[in-house]
């Protein structure tokens, strides 16, 4: 006698399921490696926009630094040097037409001295990250700083005085 065999195809739900899984994961791994390298090359291009933008005032600025300050507004910060004096930036990357506003770091506090300031305060903390910006037309320093448990704490000191303006820590809660 003859065996009767099916002629329909008997699928198997597991390997099914783990085949779609497989696909969905390589697509999120795709979608989010292009988001990532979007992003990175989004970064650069506004930095270029700013890079050309303070290159084509008319004084001489030798660049030195250019770095990103999110404070009420976002801003680009770029650390030059004239041949009179050391000078910080503040350039609007979204408005091209928005002055450029220039400030000489001799009128200022000096850095060094509000983290040593910072740093008898709160001798606890462990400084993450030093980052100019600006509030309200005052120049600040934004400190970002943790301690041993990783609760993050972000202070604010004016550069025009070196006094402290504002301050905001935040609990880890896992």
């Amino acid at each position: 006698m003859r065996r009767q065999s099916s002629q329909s195809i008997e699928l198997n739900w597991f390997k099914l399921a783990l085949a779609f899984f497989a696909v969905l994961f390589i697509g999120m791994m795709i979608y989010f490696t292009t988001l990532y390298q979007t992003i990175q090359h989004s970064k650069v291009d506004t930095f270029e926009a700013t890079r050309a933008r303070v290159e084509a005032m008319d004084e001489d600025y030798t660049i030195q630094s250019i770095d990103r300050y999110h404070g009420e507004k976002y801003l680009h910060v770029v650390e030059a040097r004239s041949e009179q004096s050391d000078l910080v930036l503040f350039v609007d990357p979204n408005d091209q037409e928005a002055a450029i506003r220039v400030e000489k770091r001799e009128e200022w506090v000096a850095v060094s001295d509000v983290v040593d300031l910072f740093n008898q305060t709160y001798a606890d903390q462990t400084i993450r990250h030093i980052n100019i910006g600006l509030r309200n037309n005052t120049p600040l320093l934004e400190i970002i700083s943790s301690d041993r448990n990783q609760r993050f704490r972000y202070d604010y000191y004016q550069l025009d005085d070196g006094t402290y303006d504002s301050g905001i820590s935040f609990k880890q809660n896992f």
